[in-house]
Formats: C-alpha cells, sequence, structure tokens
C-alpha cells in the first residue's frame, strides 16, 4: 500500500504487529495481557492507578510528592535536607540525635535521661527541684 487504509470494522491480527513511526490512538486503549515497555513513557495528563505501583529500581520526583493517606516504610529512611512536620510526631521505638539541637525544645510530659545530663547555662523550674543521691 502506498496511500492510507481505513477498515471499518474490526481487525484481528494473529501475530506480531511491527509499526515504524508515531501511533495515534484516538480512542482508549485496552490490553487484555502485560504491557512492555523497553523506553520511556511521556504522560501529558494526569496517571490513575487503581491497584499496587510497583518499582524495581530508584525513583526519582522532580517535584513533590502528595500522599492523601498512610505512609508506611519497611526499611530504612534517609533524608537530605530540612525536614519539616507540621503536626504530631510520635516515635514508637528509640530515637537518637547524632548532632546537636540548635532551636528550643519543649517537653509535655516526662523525661528520662539513663546517662549524663550536661546543661550549659541556667536550669528554670516552676516546681519543686529535687535531688537525690
Amino acid at each position: 500500500l502506498n496511500r492510507d487504509l481505513i477498515v471499518q470494522g474490526k481487525t484481528i491480527n494473529n501475530d506480531t504487529v511491527t509499526n515504524n513511526k508515531d501511533v495515534i490512538i484516538k480512542g482508549k486503549l485496552t490490553t487484555e495481557s502485560d504491557v512492555a515497555i523497553t523506553g520511556k513513557t511521556y504522560h501529558k495528563d494526569d496517571v490513575l492507578i487503581n491497584d499496587k505501583l510497583y518499582v524495581t529500581n530508584d525513583t526519582l520526583l522532580n517535584r513533590n510528592l502528595i500522599v492523601q493517606g498512610d505512609t508506611t516504610i519497611n526499611g530504612k529512611m534517609n533524608m537530605n535536607g530540612t525536614t519539616s512536620m507540621n503536626g504530631d510526631f510520635e516515635i514508637n521505638g528509640d530515637f537518637a540525635i547524632n548532632g546537636n539541637v540548635t532551636t528550643d525544645v519543649s517537653f509535655n510530659k516526662n523525661v528520662s535521661v539513663d546517662g549524663n545530663l550536661y546543661v550549659g547555662k541556667n536550669i528554670y523550674t516552676k516546681g519543686a527541684y529535687v535531688i537525690q543521691f
């Protein structure tokens, strides 16, 4: 064929179809099996996934990640840069700071220190100050 091919009904192909140029689909594309893509995919609009998304290798996001529900991380999480949390923060295990705290910290309940406590300046209390040896 050296011209356009127009098919008015269904087309069934029982073997591989190879196309050497762009493919434009003006309707919905439905597959009844896996889709293997060996190059990048570019999406002009949103991508909707109705089930889990599995990523085999690293994932790079060049903008924000917004999560509408809970987030579970089953391994170590490394963060570079400033981390900001605008709500409650709950730790159900040990917590280590390997550096200095450079701003104010408030505790509304008890604080226990199993090792030495060094205070670089004054200690202010609103209640009794009890020292036991």
